[in-house]
């Protein structure tokens, strides 16, 4: 029973010290620091910009970024904060995904931790890109601020998962503005128009949301707090974000301020949107109306088919999809009506690890040989060549920052593409085998959807206005400027419309083709060269325009009640293809040119071949000003403590607590846990230091625990100290090599009450070398395709002043492959063999191993063992979304799978065991499984499993429930 109180004693660090450790150390894929980063520190009047070498011509920008959103935000709310508030700048999100201060993935574009207050963004190129994300993460600060900030900060951080998500991004989306308002409206037009809408009871949390739900979920709360602050005062916002951080949760807060609870404000709130959107839907149209649907929709999971681009013969195209869960190419056979995946990222994982979707990302050669795209692999980016014929891949890389947008030129022997340097990106150009690289325009304004003329002499692309001339270039020789942000500000909706553009290739020059009320994006021009399509934004609605060009006119071919994107004309110029956004999906379409252009409304409101050509003149002076930058000066912090202490009459004095610090940018991070009972005279702790600047990143650490068994007339101590260091190399963000050496020492105190008392001391000292390599795949929860390696050697012997002498092999393998309907085949081969002068005892029983096999049988234990387990999962309910919302933590169950398994082992010690093994002595079971995926409060995963297993050899079953999957 003593032993038993102090592992629960133990367990209240530990879960803290768990907690964190997984979250700043644990990921999908592999970290890889590619770029030493020399930080800098510029100071404006609220915030310590944290910036980098390269990032000079941008700090002007950025810097009026800040201020305004900090100016806007506080007004808004009506809630100033008070302090500087560290800000981190990344030129690209290659560089991004290499931060220490909070893991990022492909999706993430800004990240706002509540530790330290530390935001940190990255450059896309654009200025609406940096207004908008900027003022979105400064609205986090905001809200860290109200809910956090005074006296124990750490106690307040533990009430953080009870904030629901619908309003904090909501908040944080809604202080942004109107910028991203043509997204906004698309999403919610559709989910609302299709009955798809996400109900603010299952937005507390968004970790259960299928993908590309995400985005829709961000908007739904956002429009929520339109709601309330149209219906009930835009004082309410700011105000309850104020009552919430007095309250156990949403619901007390919204009784108090509105008179309603969350049930009643999302009915109130859909039955607004239903209105709204029913009246201006009403003149809309269905993809349907205007074009036949190529791709097919998926029953369970919503997916992008995007950038359709024709071969040249007009009878195939390709195009990028997720239905596989991961950007991939596929190519469609318009015959047939049929797609076939390419499997690029799959196949060829060590050479590609991401494909890019931005701007016009894939082209053709003229003679329909390769496909070109941008991607990226060990945080660097490079345009790919990927031959049809030879299925062979080929990857460049220029001196650049980012890549993006390539395209072929008509003859086939160059190619041109967006390239970002010191964060500003413009068009290059240069051979196709990489050669005779040369920059076409030097601008501040951001460059993209690149398109050739057919005549090869003229480039088509949009470019964004940013419509200010008093932002300038950073004078770094200057020591101050006194801060002063601009009053009379245009709408930023408006401030950064992009319009379309031409480059000569003869004469260098620039000229404004076209501009429109709105974004004029995403062009096309047909193989005549007298007509252009294109996708602009006006009225908040991404519609498909036409751009005559010989006649001099501009048609509106489509009323969309989603969303259009991505138009390709047919190489004969009958057909056209075109994605279009419903029911929460991206489809490709196919559409008759003839047709849409009998229908097409002409527009009167634009301006054709402008006479402006851009003004590449430095710009005046920014109004914002700052003061000289300084270099980066390490400094550490706290990031959490929370002690707790008491005293038992039969425990005595019992303090366990849980510490965490690191410094500002996170390359030194620090997390320590210990318990301690005065009276059990027990000590139980865990430290782990971790250094993460560069790409070898270096652990070490101590921990100790005291463990004691007490019966009627024995009570035996084991105590248990130990320490690590250790050091992970990734290869590439699937493949890594870990080392670790590992010294421990063990006292045991055995007492008898007649025999007296026996003690023996001992240290065991072990070093391994492990290598990982995980390419798996899964759409959702489950993981549906590729394989996992993981092979491990350690070794302890006597040379090392080891007590014990012996040398461990593991080797595991998972393989998955994907069946239809969301099933699959999962296998998994692992095996053991010990050496040396005290090889180790393995077990192959139990519910993670063999099942139907005890854990302990002793003749389930040997030196070496193998085992198989083969699974067919298949889905039994999808989208269960049974909410035990009346619960706290309420429980969501979201899919039920169901598995028919068959595990496979042996196990031996000696050469002649495994010769006199007979295929009856093989230990076989077989069995149905049942998985739940849920969720605690829509946020933290949890799996619960149920096995029935019956053993082949004499009928035993056994029953099991363990938490989370096997493999």
């Amino acid at each position: 029973m003593m032993a038993r109180v102090k592992k629960v004693y133990a367990l209240i660090p530990f879960f803290f010290f768990l907690l964190f450790i997984q979250s700043s150390h644990s990921a999908s894929q592999n970290k890889l620091i590619a770029k030493k980063f020399k930080w800098r520190i510029l100071k404006t009047a609220h915030f310590d910009l944290y910036h980098y070498q390269g990032a000079d011509l941008l700090l002007p920008f950025v810097a009026e970024h800040l201020e305004h959103a900090y100016e806007e935000v506080t007004e808004r709310l009506n809630i100033p904060v008070k302090g500087r508030l560290p800000f981190f700048f990344f030129l690209n999100h290659n560089d991004f995904e290499q931060n220490n201060i909070v893991d990022v993935g492909e999706g993430t574009g800004g990240v706002t931790e509540a530790f330290k207050n530390r935001f940190l963004i990255f450059n896309d190129g654009t200025q609406r890109w940096l207004e908008h994300v900027i003022k979105h993460e400064f609205t986090h600060e905001v809200q860290f601020y109200v809910l956090y900030s005074g006296f124990w900060k750490s106690a307040k951080l533990l009430k953080s998962v009870l904030y629901p998500l619908w309003f904090m991004e909501g908040m944080a989306e809604y202080a942004s503005g109107e910028i991203d308002d043509p997204q906004k409206e698309m999403l919610l037009r559709d989910a609302v128009t299709s009955h798809t809408l996400l109900p603010l009871t299952m937005l507390h949390g968004f970790s259960h949301l299928k993908p590309n739900q995400i985005t829709l979920a961000y908007k739904t709360g956002n429009a929520a707090l339109d709601f309330i602050a149209q219906e009930y005062g835009a004082e309410k916002v700011g105000l309850l974000l104020e009552n919430i951080a007095e309250k156990f949760d949403i619901n007390n807060a919204l009784q108090e301020l509105l008179g309603l609870n969350i049930f009643e404000l999302n009915e109130k709130f859909k039955e607004s949107l239903e209105e709204k959107y029913e009246e201006e839907s009403s003149q809309l149209k269905e993809p349907a109306h205007y074009a036949k649907k190529l791709t097919a929709s998926d029953q369970i999971y919503p997916i992008f088919n995007t950038h359709p681009v024709f071969m040249p013969g007009g009878k195939e195209f390709i195009y990028l999809s997720d239905r596989s869960g991961v950007t991939e190419l596929f190519i469609h056979d318009l015959l047939l009506n049929r797609s076939l995946p390419l499997n690029i990222q799959a196949r060829f994982s060590k050479e590609i690890e991401n494909i890019k979707r931005t701007g016009s990302a894939l082209s053709i050669s003229p003679d329909g040989a390769t496909v070109l795209f941008a991607g990226e692999t060990r945080q660097k980016d490079f345009l790919y060549f990927y031959d049809l014929k030879r299925d062979r891949l080929k990857k460049i890389k220029f001196p650049l920052e980012s890549v993006t947008s390539p395209q072929f030129s008509p003859d086939g022997t160059k190619i041109i593409f967006i390239g970002m340097k010191q964060g500003i990106s413009d068009i290059y150009i240069a051979y196709k085998n990489g050669k005779g690289l040369e920059q076409l325009t030097h601008t501040l304004e951001d460059e993209n959807d690149l398109r050739f003329f057919p005549d090869g002499k003229s480039i088509l692309f949009s470019r964004e206005n940013i419509s200010r001339t008093d932002i300038g270039f950073w004078n770094a020789s200057q020591s101050s400027q006194h801060i002063k942000v601009q009053e009379n500000r245009n709408d930023p909706k408006h401030l950064y419309e992009r319009d379309l553009w031409s480059y000569s290739l003869e004469t260098g020059k620039e000229s404004k083709l076209l501009e429109l009320a709105g974004n004029e994006t995403q062009p096309f021009i047909s193989s005549l060269g007298d007509s252009i399509l294109f996708i602009n934004d006006g009225a908040n609605i991404y519609n498909l325009y036409a751009l005559l060009l010989k006649e001099g006119k501009v048609l509106k071919l489509t009323e969309i009640i989603g969303g259009n994107f991505n138009p390709a004309i047919s190489p004969e110029r009958q057909e056209m293809l075109f994605v279009s956004y419903r029911e929460g999906e991206h489809q490709i379409y196919r559409a008759e040119l003839k047709t849409l252009f009998s229908q097409a409304r002409e527009v009167k409101d634009f301006k054709l071949n402008s006479s402006q050509a851009f003004n590449k003149e430095k710009p005046e002076k920014s109004p914002i000003s700052f003061h000289a930058k300084e270099d980066y000066v390490f400094k550490a912090s706290t990031d959490f403590f929370f002690p707790i202490l008491f005293y038992s009459s039969t425990d005595g004095l019992f303090l366990s607590a849980y510490w965490r610090a690191s410094e500002m940018l996170g390359n030194h991070q620090m997390q320590t846990s210990f318990s301690y009972a005065s009276r059990l005279d027990f000590l139980n702790y865990q430290i782990l230091y971790s250094y993460l600047r560069f790409r070898p990143q270096i652990f070490f650490g101590f921990a100790g625990d005291t463990e004691e068994n007490v019966l009627l007339t024995t009570r035996e101590v084991r105590r248990e100290d130990a320490q690590f260091v250790g050091v992970e190399y990734p290869l590439n963000r699937f493949e890594k090599l870990a080392a670790r050496f590992l010294t421990t020492q063990r006292r045991v105190q055995f007492t008898d009450d007649s025999l007296g008392s026996l003690r023996s001391i001992g240290r065991e000292n072990v070093f391994s070398l492990t290598y990982f390599k995980d390419v798996t795949q899964g759409r959702y929860l489950e993981t549906s395709a590729g394989h996992r390696i993981i092979v491990t050697g350690e070794e302890s012997n006597d040379q090392w002043r080891s007590q014990v002498d012996y040398r461990n092999i593991f080797v595991t393998l998972h393989q998955f492959a994907p069946l239809p309907k969301e099933s699959a085949l999962a296998f998994r081969a692992f095996g053991a063999s010990s050496f040396g002068r005290d090889k180790q005892l393995f077990r192959v029983g139990g519910d993670d191993l063999l099942r139907g096999y005890g854990r302990f049988d002793l003749d389930s234990v040997g030196n070496r063992f193998l085992i198989s387990n083969l699974e067919w999962r298949f889905p039994i309910f999808f989208d269960l979304n049974y909410h035990i919302w009346f619960l706290f933590p309420d429980f969501l169950f979201k899919n039920v799978y169901g598995s028919i398994f068959t595990d496979n082992g042996i196990v031996w010690s000696s050469r002649d065991q495994l010769l006199a093994y007979k295929i009856e002595d093989l230990r076989n079971s077989f069995g149905l499984g049942l998985r739940f995926q849920a969720f605690v409060l829509q946020t933290f995963p949890v799996v619960l499993q149920l096995d029935w297993a019956r053993r082949t050899s004499d009928g035993e079953q056994v029953f099991y429930f363990t938490l989370g999957p096997h493999f």
